[in-house]
């Protein structure tokens, strides 16, 4: 009788040190699981790519300066249509078929394609400016958000598209193509680095 007793008490013992001994590696093993699950990959981070340039003061002066550039051709522009304006008057007086006649209507042909084909060049040349601007300045602005990114410890920038409008005006098919290719439907301020990221380049902008 004693001897059955001790057995039992014996097997009850060693089922519970084998229980507390699984629970522990099983404890273990789910605390270990919920670590890996709720570690953080890192921070993410939103950037307003239209902020950004709206603040920053390399792009005012840039501008600035394409506005000068814009505004001399318009004047050598301007002093063309005049010359070409001169020259259609001049034609309109001279007698039709005389030799002055086919003079001055091969002036004004040649005149008109100058004209033209710096139109065609200033078009051109200011366009090209434009998108030069535009992917310099969109290189610089990637650029710094990496180097803030890396500073603050943020491991993923994304271009934010919330405050962007959605086009009720546009076609069905337009509609539902602005929704759907939205990048961020929410995101608090405080994961906004967008004026952080453009004061940091007027600093930088100025120590030049």
């Amino acid at each position: 009788m004693n001897e059955s007793r001790l057995w039992r008490w014996s097997l009850i013992a060693v089922l519970t040190l084998a229980a507390a001994g699984l629970w522990h590696r099983s404890s273990q093993s789910a605390t270990a699981e919920s670590a890996r699950m709720a570690a953080p990959g890192g921070t993410v981070a939103t950037l307003d790519l239209n902020s950004v340039l709206e603040n920053l003061e390399e792009r005012q002066e840039r501008e600035r300066e394409l506005m000068s550039m814009i505004e001399e051709r318009q004047a050598r522009l301007k002093a063309m249509e005049n010359q070409l304006q001169q020259s259609q008057s001049d034609l309109k007086i001279l007698a039709e078929k005389s030799k002055e006649w086919f003079a001055q209507r091969e002036q004004t042909a040649r005149l008109s394609m100058a004209l033209r084909i710096e139109q065609e060049i200033a078009k051109g040349t200011v366009d090209e400016k434009r998108k030069n601007l535009s992917f310099e300045l969109f290189s610089k602005i990637n650029d710094a958000a990496a180097r803030y990114a890396a500073r603050e410890g943020i491991s993923v920038v994304i271009s934010s598209d919330i405050r962007a409008d959605i086009p009720f005006d546009a076609s069905e098919q337009q509609f539902q193509a602005a929704m759907v290719s939205r990048r961020v439907l929410y995101a608090s301020e405080s994961t906004d680095i967008s004026q952080a990221v453009a004061q940091m380049m007027n600093n930088e902008h100025k120590a030049k």
